[in-house]
C-alpha cells in the first residue's frame, strides 16, 4: 500500500521574476508499480513527454488559486510515483494515447493480491482534467479519500447510492479508458502544500477561487437528505465501429413539439453561468439575451442576476459573451468549512438573515463574502436539480410517460432537436476513437416515466461521434442532424480544407433511451466557445489545430452536493439564491409546468 507524505514547503527558484510561476507538489499517495504490472504495449514515457500534462495542471492550479493573475503557471514535476505511459491504439499504428499511472491499489486489492488471487491492473487517469481533482486533494493534506472528488476515489470510497448517479461510465474499469475527462473540483489547500517560483509568459482569464469567512458560531438548521433515483440501464446494441454508415431511426410521430428559438445563442435565458467581476469570477443566472447585430457590429450581451441569498441586495449586470463562461467550464470551489453543514439544506429553508447576522453583522465586506459562499451552495444544488417545460400534453399516457419540449438540466437549458454531450455505455466505446472529438446524443424526446418507484427523467435519440477522415466521400444523412452539429462539421471542414481532411458525424447507436445520469451537458460549438476559452484561438486554427472544446468542460453532477431531482419551475429551483422580488422571464416559447 502506498504511503502518503506529509505536506511541507520548499522554496524553488527566484521570487523576484514575476512573469511565470512554477509549482511543486510535495504530497503524494502514489504507488510504485513493477513493470510486470503493466501490459507490454504500455510503455513509460520520458520527462519531456510530461510537458503537456504539467503545463495543463499548472494552468488549472493557477485558475483555482490565483484568480486575476497575468502570470503563467507550470507544475515542475508530477507527484512522486505518478508517471505517464503511452500505448498505440488498436487498429491504428499512428495515434497513441497517454495515461497517468500511480494511483495506489486499495486495501482490498492489496490483500487479494497477497493471497495469490487475481492481480488487478493498475488504474489510471485519462487526461490532466481527470487527474486534477486528485491533485487538489493531495494539496489539502488530508488522508481521507472520501474527501477526494476524482473518479477513481469516488468509485472506490463513496457509498454505492452516492456514486450511482454519476453513471455507469464513471464506475467502469479504468484500464485503459476512452471516455472524456471528468471535471476538476476545488478544495482550499494549506499554504505549505505547494511551493512556487516565477519565470516569463502571459495567460488568459482564471476561475473563481474559494473565499473564506470566519465565525465562532453556526446557526442550527433542519437537515433533510434527498436520495437520487436509481439509474436503470437501458443498453442499446452496439453499432459497428469506424466509419460504418447506419441510417438513424426517424423522429417518432409523437415528437410534435417545436424546437426552441434560442438554439443559436451561446448562453440561454435561465441558465446559470460564470461571469467576470473585475479580476474574479462570480455565479449568476441569465435573465435576458440581446443577440448580436452584424449591421452595427454590436456583439451579443447578457443581463445577469448574481446568485447569493435573499438578504443580500444585488444589482443585475450586463456582460458580453467573452466575459462569461458556461457553468461547466469551471468547478465550484469548496464551501468554507464554517458553512459546509448548510450544503444539504434547501436554500429557501436556511435562515439566511440569522446566518448573516451571526457571521457578518454590519460588516459589508463580510456580507459580500457570505453572499459568495451562498452562491456556491446554490450552484451545487441547482446542478443536481431539473425542471421541465413545454409539456406535450397535460396528462400522462397509460404507461405513466409524459413528453416535454425541454428541460432546465442543472445549470443549462436543453431542448429537443438539440445535441447534448453523453456518457457512452461500455459496449459502445472503442479505444481507437479520438477522445478529443465530441460524442453527442441528438435529442428526439425528453420525457418522464412515473411508476411505483417514483418519477424519473429520460432522454431518447441517436448517438453520434465526430470523426476526422481523409476519405473523399462524406457520410450521407448529415442534413437531418441538429443545426449545431451541422455547423460544427462545416466549421471544422473549412479549417481542415487545406490539410486534405474533413469531418463526418458517424452514428454510434440509434434511437436509444438514457437516464439523466448519462447526460454530461450541452453540446457547445467550437466556433462560438473556442475563442472565449483560448487566447491563441486564431493562431491554432491557422496551424490547422482545433482544440477539443468538449474536453475542456466539466459534467453535470461533478459538483459536490446531494441529488435534488425535479423542481416545479426554474424560478423555484433558484429560490433562496435570489431576492424576494425576483422574476425570471424564461423567454418566449417556454411554458413551465
Amino acid at each position: 500500500m502506498a504511503s502518503r507524505k506529509t505536506a511541507r514547503a520548499t522554496s524553488v527558484g527566484n521570487e523576484n521574476d514575476q512573469q511565470k510561476r512554477e509549482f511543486m507538489v510535495t504530497n503524494t499517495d502514489g504507488q510504485k508499480f513493477d513493470e510486470s504490472d503493466f501490459p507490454d504495449d504500455l510503455k513509460r514515457v520520458g520527462l519531456e513527454a510530461e510537458a503537456y500534462w504539467r503545463s495543463r495542471l499548472g494552468e488549472m492550479l493557477r485558475n483555482q488559486f490565483y484568480p486575476g493573475t497575468d502570470l503563467s503557471f507550470d507544475l515542475v514535476a508530477l507527484p512522486e510515483h505518478y508517471h505517464l505511459r503511452v500505448g498505440a491504439r488498436s487498429n491504428n499504428t499512428t495515434r497513441q494515447d497517454v495515461y497517468l499511472y500511480g494511483y495506489p491499489k486499495s486495501a482490498g486489492e492489496a490483500k487479494e493480491a497477497a493471497k495469490g488471487g487475481k492481480k488487478p491492473a493498475p488504474r489510471c487517469f485519462r487526461t490532466p482534467a481527470d487527474f486534477f481533482p486528485h491533485l487538489l486533494w493531495l494539496l489539502t493534506g488530508t488522508n481521507d479519500k472520501k474527501q477526494c472528488s476524482c473518479n477513481l476515489c469516488r468509485a472506490a470510497y463513496l457509498p454505492p447510492e452516492s456514486a450511482q448517479r454519476l453513471g455507469t461510465a464513471t464506475l467502469a474499469e479504468n484500464v485503459p479508458p476512452s471516455a472524456g475527462p471528468s471535471a476538476a473540483h476545488t478544495s482550499s489547500p494549506p499554504a505549505s502544500a505547494i511551493i512556487s517560483r516565477t519565470v516569463a509568459k502571459k495567460v488568459g482569464p482564471t476561475a473563481a477561487s474559494a473565499t473564506k469567512t470566519k465565525s465562532t458560531s453556526s446557526p442550527t438548521i433542519r437537515k433533510v437528505t434527498p436520495v437520487p433515483p436509481p439509474e436503470v440501464p437501458n443498453r442499446a446494441q452496439p453499432s459497428p465501429v469506424a466509419s460504418t454508415l447506419i441510417a438513424p431511426a426517424p423522429v417518432p410521430a409523437t415528437s410534435t413539439l417545436p424546437p426552441q428559438n434560442d438554439e443559436t445563442v451561446l448562453f440561454k435565458v435561465g441558465e446559470v453561468v460564470w461571469y467576470k467581476n473585475s479580476n474574479t469570477w462570480r455565479i449568476g443566472i441569465v435573465l435576458k439575451v440581446v443577440a448580436a447585430d452584424p449591421a452595427t457590429s454590436t456583439p451579443p450581451k447578457n443581463l445577469i442576476n448574481p446568485l447569493a441569498h435573499p438578504y443580500l441586495p444585488t444589482s443585475n449586470v450586463v456582460k458580453p459573451d467573452p466575459d462569461m463562461r458556461p457553468f461547466l467550464a469551471f468547478s465550484v470551489p469548496a464551501v468554507n468549512p464554517t458553512l459546509q453543514h448548510l450544503g444539504d439544506q434547501p436554500m429557501e429553508s436556511i435562515d439566511w438573515q440569522n446566518v448573516q447576522a451571526q457571521l457578518a453583522g454590519e460588516d459589508q465586506h463580510k456580507r459580500e463574502v457570505l453572499g459568495l459562499e451562498a452562491s456556491k451552495i446554490a450552484a451545487s444544488r441547482i446542478d443536481h436539480s431539473y425542471s421541465l417545460f413545454n409539456p406535450a400534453s397535460n396528462l400522462q399516457d397509460a404507461s405513466g410517460r409524459q413528453n416535454f419540449g425541454g428541460v432546465f438540466l442543472g445549470a443549462e437549458k436543453v431542448g429537443i432537436y438539440e445535441a447534448v454531450r453523453i456518457r457512452l455505455e461500455p459496449q459502445e466505446e472503442n479505444p481507437s476513437w479520438n477522445k478529443q472529438l465530441p460524442i453527442v446524443m441528438a435529442l428526439k424526446e425528453i420525457f418522464i416515466e412515473t411508476s411505483s418507484d417514483g418519477e424519473r427523467l429520460f432522454f431518447q435519440g441517436d448517438i453520434w461521434r465526430l470523426e476526422e477522415t481523409a476519405s473523399p466521400n462524406h457520410v450521407p444523412n448529415q442534413d437531418q442532424l441538429p443545426l449545431a452539429m451541422r455547423r460544427e462539421k462545416a466549421f471544422r471542414d473549412e479549417v481542415k480544407r487545406s490539410h486534405g481532411t474533413h469531418f463526418d458525424w458517424v452514428l454510434v447507436s440509434s434511437n436509444v433511451k438514457r437516464g439523466e445520469a448519462s447526460i454530461r451537458g450541452r453540446f457547445y460549438e467550437s466556433k462560438k466557445l473556442g475563442p472565449i476559452l483560448h487566447d491563441a484561438w486564431d493562431k491554432m486554427l491557422q496551424a490547422g489545430h482545433i482544440p477539443g472544446i468538449q474536453a475542456s468542460l466539466n459534467n453535470r453532477f461533478d459538483s459536490r452536493g446531494p441529488y435534488i431531482g425535479r423542481k416545479k419551475s426554474r424560478a423555484v429551483t433558484v429560490l433562496g439564491a435570489v431576492g424576494p422580488n425576483f422574476i425570471l422571464p424564461v423567454g418566449p416559447g417556454v411554458v413551465e409546468v
